[in-house]
């Protein structure tokens, strides 16, 4: 490991001192915002200086960009120490036509030096790879490919180990991997997959994935609905307990399965309908999800409900950040004190590409908003990544 980081260090350092541009360096621009400050930094993906997303720092009351290119970068996780940020991103702006699970496309896997201003590729592959995610411990990133993808189609689950740069594949051949989450421990990974070919359309299930045993990865089904997909699977802090997106009868709820007893909650009330991923806090004690419902059926707010009292069959929701049109994709702060998320004000229809969607701050115990910084018409700030606690 020692040796090979070395070796990039080496590589990036001569490159900036011979001047060489290295994909996705770029100098340091930094753009006035209104006073909100946190000794926290937010990493979030934007068009506001492309027509294509590029990857900015909130940090200090100011936002830096950190990538500029032609091409999509997106998808970001931070390295645990805070000190790098993983990213998708295209190598030819031709790839940009090309879907993720297209074999034809080209977009690879890069890490960012957020000290050096510098990428590097970690991936260098025909086919997509993408959605790459850090491990709790740093020894591993696990990500997406189509590498193996058979003439049917199909999206795979691989783990790069960051020491010695082997890749290994986690789920068979002939499988459709849609979104995975790390375990605290980094021990396993949740995965929403189902087999292909798809002409029956099979629904989603929940598997796990045992990646202690390296070249012979451990799979089993945790959750199976023959009738309905399961998606978007988030552990607790913890490790006891995974939230998913389960559209039982249709109704797009946000459920909460022990993993040792396979009891299951849905956390949102009747009439809710979750939209997208939740959000542990990082005590464990509450989630932070989007969903339709309540006193909004045409627009979504984020809700926040209290896991600790189950009862009734559903959580408490304790708090709900509300805005006119839609609020979406929480994130809380290391300390547990904020939540970012994304307002989106687009709107549809006629008008599809009126407005904008701006990231926001909001205080927990003083119910207050923030904007990090006001986006043009046409411009979407975009999944908010809060900096690890470094040491």
């Amino acid at each position: 490991m020692e040796s090979r980081m070395m070796n990039w260090l080496l590589r990036v350092v001569a490159a900036l001192l011979i001047g060489i541009g290295i994909a996705g360096y770029v100098s340091v621009l930094w753009q006035r915002v209104p006073p909100f400050r946190t000794e926290f930094a937010i990493a979030f993906e934007s068009n506001r200086s492309s027509f294509t997303n590029d990857i900015f720092l909130y940090e200090n009351g100011r936002i830096r960009q950190l990538i500029e290119t032609d091409e999509h970068e997106g998808h970001l996780s931070w390295s645990p120490d805070g000190s790098q940020l993983l990213y998708e991103g295209y190598r030819d702006p031709a790839d940009l036509s090309a879907s993720s699970f297209d074999a034809r496309s080209n977009l690879d896997i890069w890490l960012y030096d957020i000290q050096l201003q510098a990428a590097l590729a970690l991936t260098n592959h025909p086919a997509n790879d993408f959605q790459p995610a850090w491990s709790p411990d740093g020894t591993y990133i696990a990500f997406i490919s189509v590498r193996d993808a058979p003439a049917t189609g199909g999206a795979d689950l691989y783990v790069l180990h960051v020491n010695t740069g082997t890749i290994t594949r986690i789920t068979p051949k002939s499988s459709i991997i849609a979104q995975f989450a790390w375990s605290p421990d980094s021990h396993s990974l949740a995965f929403a997959g189902r087999p292909t070919p798809v002409r029956t359309n099979p629904p989603f299930n929940i598997y796990l994935a045992d990646v202690t045993t390296p070249g012979n990865p451990q799979v089993r089904v945790l959750l199976q609905h023959p009738d309905s997909s399961d998606l978007l699977p988030r552990f607790s802090p913890d490790g006891q307990y995974l939230t998913f997106l389960s559209d039982i009868n249709s109704n797009q709820n946000i459920t909460l399965v022990n993993i040792e007893t396979s009891q299951q909650f849905n956390l949102l009330p009747a009439g809710y309908r979750m939209q997208e991923n939740a959000a542990w806090s990082p005590a464990g004690k509450l989630v932070a999800v989007s969903a339709y419902g309540g006193s909004s059926s045409t627009s979504s707010d984020i809700h926040i409900i209290d896991v600790t009292t189950l009862s009734g069959g559903s959580g408490t929701i304790t708090d709900t950040i509300t805005n006119p049109r839609n609020d979406r994709s929480p994130a809380w702060s290391p300390d547990g004190k904020h939540i970012a998320f994304v307002h989106d004000q687009r709107q549809t229809g006629r008008f599809a590409y009126a407005g904008n969607c701006e990231i926001m701050v909001y205080d927990i115990a003083t119910r207050v908003q923030h904007r990090l910084a006001k986006a043009a018409e046409g411009t979407c700030d975009n999944n908010p990544v809060w900096r690890p606690i470094s040491g």
